[in-house]
């Protein structure tokens, strides 16, 4: 989902990740990577508000304060770089892309 999404292919990812959260609606990495991806759509109303979840199922405090960094980056007037800030944010979920494609790849 990650690589649909830093192609551009911003339906395609969300499609995946609701796969997996169709089967796990808890998931922080689904849950994150859904966020972020909004976030590059445009959508921060949207980001935030899958944001916040995804906080309630962080695996750790590092994680957790990685991820609320990129919400609070989508509540600055003029973000220099958003992409930027998303792809920070995606980046403390290192290791996930793998596990979210096996959840949809094991739960068509």
């Amino acid at each position: 989902a990650s690589s649909l999404s830093f192609v551009g292919k911003f339906e395609q990812a969300l499609a995946e990740l609701q796969k997996v959260l169709s089967v796990k609606p808890a998931h922080f990495h689904a849950l994150a990577y859904s966020a972020v991806t909004y976030a590059e759509m445009g959508n921060k109303d949207k980001a935030r508000e899958i944001g916040q979840k995804a906080l309630e199922h962080a695996p750790g405090e590092e994680a957790r304060e990685r991820f609320q960094n990129f919400l609070n980056s989508l509540d600055r007037k003029q973000s220099a770089t958003p992409a930027a800030d998303s792809i920070a944010a995606a980046s403390s979920l290192e290791g996930v892309p793998g596990e979210v494609v096996s959840l949809v790849k094991n739960n068509p």
